[in-house]
């Protein structure tokens, strides 16, 4: 599955292509380390996607995956 994952804080995107059955967290594994960023949500369209399930349950081939700062972060 092809999809492109959106840093927002950043303006920054980049194209990933992940097996459907690979956790999400593999997902925020690599954009950690591509942008050396922690604590951060991710959201596809209106959906946030939980740290931990199936891509295949929440993205989709070609869809946008942002990454959004967690505020939990900053409290």
């Amino acid at each position: 599955m092809r999809f492109t994952v959106r840093n927002v804080a950043k303006n920054a995107s980049m194209r990933m292509e992940m097996a459907p059955d690979v956790d999400s967290s593999e997902v925020a594994r690599a954009a950690a380390e591509r942008w050396e960023i922690s604590g951060f949500i991710m959201r596809n369209g209106y959906y946030l996607v939980p740290e931990g399930s199936k891509l295949r349950d929440h993205v989709s081939e070609g869809d946008t995956i942002d990454l959004i700062s967690d505020p939990r972060n900053y409290i």
